[in-house]
């Protein structure tokens, strides 16, 4: 970084020194005719196959050894004037200057017609970055690097009239090394051409009086084409060219050390709002704005793009354009970041925060009448442009503060990510970042949708602990436990990827400070209803339970199995806490039963030794919820006892009904009904257990009732049944693992359901019990005497 000047000049003392700077700016500004880059490198995973041939011979792409060596022992000829020459032997340039293998553009060719078109298309890219105009690029040398192959520090020569620039063509060939070191004006550049080498292509371009070095091969071959870029019209550029005037801006920029917390500068052209962006300005619009961000990456400046609007109301009848008006307004309009980031939809503007004169002696770009004014019908007239806003980077948070309401927060995000890395020891502007990330943090968890603080972990800046302390400290006072697991997951995709340093420790900070939000507890499983019985479980029901299993998941893949641990047994307490409730049935025991096998499989996919919580948790779970619903195995009642099937509200003739079944003397009896009285008593006499019909004797009805001796067998079938829901339930848990989890008893009895399929086990008496046919074979039985 460039150091500022040990006495910087205080602008803001007078009008005049003010005014003075801001001219110059302008006048700086203005000159500008090209960008601050004197070199640009990019890379290509789709391009055009040259069709490069050598000697009719095709040479395919990638490159390989065999076709390297057709290159290199082409003719087998070595000296100057032929087809190949190997610099090592070449007299005028040392051994120790260069080492490669070289072609002349007359002694191969590009068949392929695409080719001319697709370079063009190359130049024109460099030529944008670069910002030259009128040039055209003619095809010069084919190069060969292999194992030990260099070139050193030098600059090109001008090889043709007009010469301003050199462009490289790095066609796909698998190497190692190599790599483009280039300095100009007390600056570096690497461009690395071997990490996409395998298939990809590689466009490097900078200007002629650039000294640059190609670093020996490590590995490998280095396939090269090169053209020589010519200046063909208008004025001729240049490195130096560039360094001068980036040198002027850069002297300028160190002056403005107090002042207005912001300048504009109005571009040449006008822009829609999606077209805004410093990738997609025009011209000399571009080389301004890219020498901007250059030059104020390095004296602590930052740009930004705006729309700006100018509104004058005047009485045409007196109308003078020299004329100055109090009631003008300027305002600027949806104002984005230099890679076209949208930051804020307004942003107030004073006149001498404006560079550059006489901006508005021109015709308005709308003229609007103001009907709301009675004497007289002023006109507005309204102006239009397109500027760049510059601001100190020791300004930017009085500048944010002022409109932190209506900030972009991933925009903010990164633009104060970008200026505390500039600014390391600001601890003001430090302190402002920190406030303004947690108040976006905590606006995007209030509202549910956690979106941005996914974001900041996914595109954000990664080396900045006030980030991360800001993400703990609002974390752990969410309540969203969605949110919660959306954050550790970024961070553990963050970790794998290494993209994010420290991620183990920030995941660990996270899940240690937010334990009771994330930690499982009964009420998370999804309960049953009418709407879940009849219609299943939606998807976004048990969101909670795969929450918490992911965190399980997570903290073990990333080696903290004592924060799983943890996370179990605060699991437990919560789940224990309701173990003596009596409304477990409530909840979906599929729910329980996939939490349990997935945790399971978790476990042991990790090869972890489960915590003594676990195996305690899958008891509760699995007595109280995948075994709910099962009644006791069925006690065979004594005589003609029957239990009680009336009705809830105990209605006088669900009562007469329920003193008779309990009778264990009587096998039958009347009830003296009417019709409705029938058909209510009727629900709660299946056939499987009574026979029923009705006499009738005059206007009265008698219903008959007659015991069958089947209630035993259908309570049995009742019970096989509901245990049969309960062993699909738990055979997927049936393993060794889950043995070693459980205590043994429990496991052979929630598991294993051992002493439960007969009466034995269960611990009923043996005795022989009635049968249907015994007892119907009793035809008083059957149907006992009205008078019984």
């Amino acid at each position: 970084m460039v150091g500022h000047p040990k006495s910087p000049i205080v602008i803001s003392d007078g009008e005049s020194e003010l005014d003075e700077f801001k001219q110059d700016l302008a006048i700086c500004l203005d000159g500008i005719r090209t960008s601050s880059r004197v070199a640009t490198c990019k890379e290509y995973d789709a391009f055009v196959n040259p069709g490069l041939t050598i000697n009719d011979t095709l040479i395919p792409l990638p490159l390989v050894g065999h076709d390297a060596e057709i290159i290199r022992n082409s003719q087998g000829q070595f000296y100057p004037g032929t087809v190949l020459i190997p610099i090592t032997l070449y007299t005028v340039v040392a051994p120790s200057v260069r080492k490669t293998w070289e072609l002349d553009h007359t002694q191969f060719t590009c068949k392929n017609p695409a080719w001319k078109s697709y370079v063009t298309t190359l130049v024109n890219e460099a030529a944008q970055k670069l910002s030259m105009s009128d040039i055209r690029a003619e095809p010069y040398k084919l190069l060969l690097y292999e194992e030990g192959s260099f070139f050193k520090s030098h600059k090109d020569s001008e090889k043709a009239p007009g010469m301003i620039a050199t462009l490289v063509i790095c066609l796909p060939s698998k190497h190692d090394g190599g790599g483009v070191h280039l300095s100009h004006a007390g600056k570096s550049y690497v461009f690395e051409t071997d990490k996409t080498s395998d298939f990809g292509l590689t466009s490097l371009a900078w200007f002629s009086d650039v000294t640059h070095e190609i670093e020996p091969l490590r590995s490998g071959y280095r396939l090269v084409l090169t053209y020589n870029v010519l200046q063909v019209g208008g004025t001729r550029m240049s490195a130096s060219v560039v360094g001068k005037q980036s040198s002027q801006l850069r002297s300028l920029l160190e002056k403005w050390r107090s002042g207005p917390e912001k300048l504009v500068y109005k571009l040449e052209h006008k822009y829609t709002q999606s077209s805004l962006s410093l990738n997609n300005l025009k011209g000399r619009d571009r080389a301004v704005c890219q020498c901007l961000y250059e030059v104020g990456l390095e004296t602590e400046f930052t740009i930004f793009l705006s729309k700006m609007t100018r509104t004058r109301r005047v009485d045409e009848e007196w109308y003078d354009e020299d004329d100055d008006d109090d009631n003008d307004t300027t305002e600027l309009e949806d104002i984005k970041t230099h890679d076209g980031y949208a930051l804020s939809r307004f942003m107030s503007l004073e006149d001498e925060e404006i560079l550059g004169e006489n901006l508005w002696k021109r015709t308005p770009d709308e003229i609007e009448e103001d009907f709301t004014v009675n004497e007289s019908t002023p006109a507005i007239f309204t102006y239009h442009d397109t500027v760049v806003i510059i601001v100190p980077t020791d300004q930017l948070s009085s500048c944010l503060s002022s409109y932190h309401h209506q900030l972009d927060p991933r925009s903010a995000m990164s633009l104060l990510g970008q200026s505390v890395k500039e600014r390391p020891n600001d601890q003001r502007f430090r302190d402002f970042a920190r406030m303004y990330v947690k108040k976006v943090i905590e606006s995007d968890v209030q509202s549910g949708s956690c979106d941005v603080v996914v974001d900041l972990l996914d595109s954000g800046p990664n080396d900045m602990p006030w980030l991360t302390d800001s993400l703990v400290s609002t974390l752990s006072e969410c309540r969203d436990r969605g949110c919660i697991t959306s954050a550790l997951r970024r961070i553990y995709e963050k970790h794998s990827d290494g993209s994010l340093p420290g991620a183990l420790d920030v995941f660990k900070c996270i899940l240690e400070s937010c334990m009771d939000k994330v930690a499982l507890d009964v009420t998370d499983f999804p309960q049953l209803s009418a709407s879940t019985a009849s219609l299943g479980l939606q998807c976004g029901e048990a969101r909670s339970v795969r929450d918490a299993l992911e965190v399980i998941d997570l903290s073990l893949r990333l080696g903290l199995s004592q924060l799983a641990t943890e996370f179990l047994n605060v699991s437990l307490t919560r789940i224990r806490f309701h173990e003596k409730g009596r409304y477990w049935f409530i909840y979906f025991p599929t729910v329980v039963q996939g939490f349990l096998e997935s945790l399971v499989s978790t476990l042991r996919r990790h090869r972890t030794e489960a915590p003594r919580s676990a195996g305690d948790m899958f008891s509760i779970l699995i007595r109280k919820v995948l075994h709910g619903g099962l009644p006791k195995y069925p006690k065979e009642l004594q005589g003609w006892k029957f239990r009680p099937r009336g009705c809830e509200e105990c209605c006088e003739d669900c009562q007469s009904l329920d003193s008779f079944l309990e009778d264990s003397e009587k096998s039958s009896c009347e009830l003296h009904v009417t019709a409705l009285q029938h058909g209510h008593l009727n629900q709660y006499l299946p056939e499987t257990l009574f026979q029923c019909h009705v006499n009738k004797t005059g206007s009265k009805y008698k219903l008959v009732v007659i015991k069958l001796a089947t209630q035993f067998q259908e309570d049995v079938k009742e019970y096989q049944a509901a245990l049969s829901v309960v062993e699909q339930r738990v055979k997927n848990l049936r393993c060794e693992y889950v043995e070693n989890l459980m205590e043994e008893p429990h496991y052979r009895e929630l598991v294993m359901l051992e002493g439960m399929r007969d009466p034995e086990a269960a611990g009923l008496p043996d005795r022989k019990r009635r049968t249907t046919n015994e007892d119907t074979d009793n035809p008083s039985a059957k149907r006992p005497a009205l008078g019984e």
